[in-house]
């Protein structure tokens, strides 16, 4: 059976650090998605296959990257105001290439008012499962 191929944003953080190593350990074909050239060599010392800059406001070099994929692990950047709708760009692009498995990273209980990047992480929530 063929690896599975499996694209990871923000894989030069430390939490897409942590997954890139860990499905790259469970035998996964790791594609880690950076923001800058110089995140590729770490990325792909942590166990990814391969690593390219890839801008999550772009949709067009988001499709392109996922191109081959079986799945995404989507980690937006930490606390970004633009969350929701780099999520949504992302989930509409996997829907159009046909990559049947999309993993958002998310927060526990992400309903506190009072934390306007929880609430994002709520909306983003939302949208993947409609």
């Amino acid at each position: 059976m063929a690896q599975m191929r499996v694209a990871v944003t923000g894989a030069g953080g430390k939490t897409g650090r942590a997954v890139v190593r860990a499905l790259a350990d469970a035998g996964m074909d790791v594609t880690a998605w950076v923001r800058r050239d110089a995140q590729c060599h770490q990325a792909k010392a942590d166990g990814a296959t391969c690593a390219r800059v890839v801008d999550l406001c772009d949709a067009a070099t988001v499709e392109d990257a996922l191109a081959g994929q079986d799945g995404i692990y989507f980690i937006a950047p930490n606390m970004h105001p633009g969350e929701v709708d780099m999520t949504a760009a992302t989930v509409r692009a996997a829907e159009r290439s046909d990559v049947p498995h999309f993993m958002l990273h998310s927060v526990l209980a992400p309903y506190a008012p009072a934390m306007p990047h929880h609430v994002r992480k709520a909306e983003c929530e939302n949208l993947l499962r409609e």
